[in-house]
């Protein structure tokens, strides 16, 4: 039976974060990278042999060092070779999630239990950061399919004793509205362009517009002009997340001071220049590089996304 999280978990979880230091997190940081490079040179076949002669130099002392000298992971290596990435035997993979496909052929992507815990307590985090409460009426309106991100949001909603409508985006834009009014909605969960169209083609009674006080998005990017359209037509405060299904979908999420993501505990980032592979100076822009640092069935070190 899947265990609830309770109202004194979220206030622990908060006050233990307060507590928090550089020093702690650069300490968790170093532990991480240690006990991720060594799981992934154990038991993936490719980073095998890759990181066997690293792990002979590491230390504690020096391994945030060594590890920027590990060679990029590419996502055309893992579309054409995913089981060359697979870190757990096979049957205990508890799950297969599948990129959208959106440039070619989708990435197939394994997951442990252990990781489909990870994915999902990282949506309860981002929801808790939205500072929604166990009384929401949460309507999802992502594509339920092989894209695995509509169930495990769903999984996260009920961990959280959310009344959720998992109503995806089959529906017609008229028939989500029903929804909405008929059950008194609360929270939104989609990608931006979705719920764009949705907020263009109804109309919401004032009661209903009202008790709308969270709309989350994730998948896509928001312009502001159609940002504009969604809070005038939709009501409620928008929230964006960042994620990728290949690294264990929900990678962080705005808060509502609005001032960019929290990233999640799980996840090591580097902004490279995307010619050189070197780290660009603070401020500036560069490719986005990220490693799993807890990953159990398919770790992915320094991936270039």
């Amino acid at each position: 039976m899947r265990k609830r999280i309770q109202k004194n978990d979220i206030a622990f979880l908060k006050k233990e974060i307060t507590k928090i230091t550089p020093k702690t997190t650069d300490y968790l940081l170093r532990f991480n990278i240690i006990n991720g490079l060594k799981h992934a040179a154990k038991n993936s076949p490719y980073y095998r042999s890759l990181l066997q002669p690293i792990l002979k130099e590491l230390s504690f002392k020096n391994c945030k060092t060594i590890f920027r000298k590990i060679p990029f992971t590419t996502q055309e290596m893992v579309k054409e070779h995913p089981e060359q990435f697979l870190a757990v035997p096979r049957e205990k993979i508890a799950a297969l999630d599948f990129t959208y496909g959106s440039t070619g052929h989708r990435k197939v992507i394994y997951n442990s239990p252990w990781d489909l815990t990870a994915i999902i307590n990282s949506y309860v985090l981002g929801f808790i950061n939205c500072g929604l409460t166990e009384k929401e009426v949460v309507q999802i309106v992502y594509s339920f399919g092989i894209w695995g991100v509509a169930n495990n949001i769903l999984h996260a909603t009920l961990k959280l004793g959310f009344l959720a409508l998992p109503t995806g985006n089959y529906l017609s834009f008229q028939e989500q509205k029903e929804f909405i009014e008929k059950f008194g909605t609360t929270a939104i969960l989609g990608t931006p362009s979705y719920i764009y169209n949705l907020a263009k083609e109804i109309t919401l009674t004032p009661e209903s517009k009202k008790k709308i006080k969270v709309i989350m998005m994730g998948g896509e990017g928001l312009p502001k002009h159609r940002r504009k359209v969604i809070e005038e037509s939709l009501g409620g405060e928008i929230f964006l997340n960042y994620g990728l299904n290949e690294l264990g979908g929900g990678i962080g999420s705005e808060c509502k001071e609005h001032a960019g993501y929290h990233i999640f505990p799980n996840f090591l980032f580097e902004i490279v220049n995307p010619q050189t592979g070197e780290p660009v100076p603070d401020g500036e822009f560069g490719e986005l590089v990220i490693t799993t640092l807890k990953r159990e069935a398919m770790p992915l070190i320094r991936y270039r996304t």
